[in-house]
């Protein structure tokens, strides 16, 4: 799964998913916005919102 935001494209493992939301894992070094864009393996993307952070760990609602 890809993360997106400002012409940046980063890598992340996804812990968790739900129609809400979404947990995820950063790399070491790795720091994401409050709202990016997720793309989905399949193509599909999600507008989201960081709801919390706890390093490596953040937790994430869809807002689309």
């Amino acid at each position: 799964m890809e993360v997106c935001f400002e012409n940046v494209v980063l890598e992340c493992l996804m812990t968790d998913i739900s129609e809400h939301g979404v947990g995820l894992m950063l790399r070491v070094g790795d720091k994401l916005p409050d709202l990016f864009t997720i793309v989905m393996r399949t193509g599909e993307r999600r507008r989201t919102k960081i709801v919390w952070r706890g390093y490596p760990l953040c937790g994430a609602i869809f807002i689309d």
